[in-house]
């Protein structure tokens, strides 16, 4: 066979003197020949079979998805008992389920690996620890040895969720909230909407970090029916308030706290009454739906459209428009 830029060349092998012969037929006769390492070792197929090392096993498992089994309704409300799914190529070859936490090893907290069969498929469940934290898992194939953090990531009630690896943006405010792919909603979506939609939908993934536009003292940060999880921001010497609804886990910052431009509040979700993962965003002239005092919503898609187009914008370019 000719490959580009090598000549070709025969692999036929020199002709074996007569002696020769007669020599290697009588040895291989009476045993004296010893194998070599490629035929010894070679599957029926031919080659050499090499079994793959533990780290490189470890490399190939992807937790691609991690669903209830029992004791929980989603993996965005977990409590110690329930019983996980893990699923993607290789897990089932795992010894442990390894629940992250935050960032660094401190707080991981390690479950035995169990295998199911789910009709023709087998399975990977583990059981989550008393200990375990919010955050990603891995799987353990060995100790020490593992595979790649998944994207996806439960959530214990009551504990802070871990931002992807988003440190505290640097550098002068504002920010655009959005750290990630996004696009502007439209229609229903946008402010006014049709239905008295008093912000702006931005869509993105769930999971997507999120942080605060401008510097200002937490006013609120609850939990409602229709805004899911959401935070309110008094902007310092701004005269405005700023609302960020429909959050993955309840905001990081505590109430009455003070939060610079850049802070990681938490991550898009889909939260109270949301059609889809987004962050409702709402830009109030005074004080947010009145509360200390008068106050106005604004539609708020000038400001961050240029917030999004600033140095500093969003980590990634928007996608294209939303319709809603």
């Amino acid at each position: 066979m000719r490959y580009a830029g090598i000549p070709s060349f025969s692999c036929t092998p020199a002709a074996m003197p007569p002696r020769r012969v007669a020599i290697a037929a009588a040895a291989a006769l009476t045993g004296l020949v010893t194998p070599t390492a490629s035929t010894a070792s070679a599957p029926s197929g031919g080659g050499i079979a090499i079994a793959p090392s533990a780290e490189a096993q470890a490399k190939s498992m992807v937790v691609r998805k991690i669903s209830c089994v029992r004791g929980c309704r989603s993996i965005d409300s977990v409590k110690a008992g329930a019983v996980l799914r893990f699923q993607g190529p290789l897990l089932t070859k795992g010894r442990r389920v390894v629940y992250l936490g935050g960032a660094g090893d401190q707080d991981d907290v390690l479950a035995k690996l169990r295998v199911q069969k789910v009709g023709r498929d087998k399975v990977a469940v583990a059981a989550l620890p008393k200990r375990a934290h919010s955050g990603p898992v891995a799987i353990e194939i060995t100790d020490g040895v593992r595979s790649p953090a998944s994207t996806a990531a439960i959530t214990v009630p009551g504990q802070a969720i871990r931002i992807a690896d988003v440190a505290p943006l640097t550098g002068p405010g504002p920010f655009f909230p959005i750290r990630g792919v996004f696009k502007f909603g439209t229609g229903t979506a946008a402010f006014g909407g049709g239905r008295h939609h008093e912000g702006q939908d931005v869509f993105a993934k769930c999971g997507t970090p999120l942080v605060a536009a401008e510097a200002g003292v937490v006013t609120t940060n609850k939990f409602h029916a229709r805004a899911g999880n959401y935070l309110v921001v008094d902007v310092d010497g701004g005269a405005h308030d700023e609302m960020y609804a429909h959050l993955k886990a309840p905001a990081l910052p505590p109430l009455g706290t003070r939060v610079e431009a850049g802070t990681p509040i938490g991550e898009v979700g889909d939260t109270g009454r949301a059609d889809g993962c987004h962050l409702h965003f709402e830009l109030w002239e005074g004080n947010w739906q009145g509360v200390g005092g008068a106050g106005k919503p604004v539609d708020p898609l000038a400001t961050l459209k240029a917030w999004a187009a600033a140095p500093n914008g969003p980590a990634a370019p928007p996608a294209a428009l939303a319709s809603r």
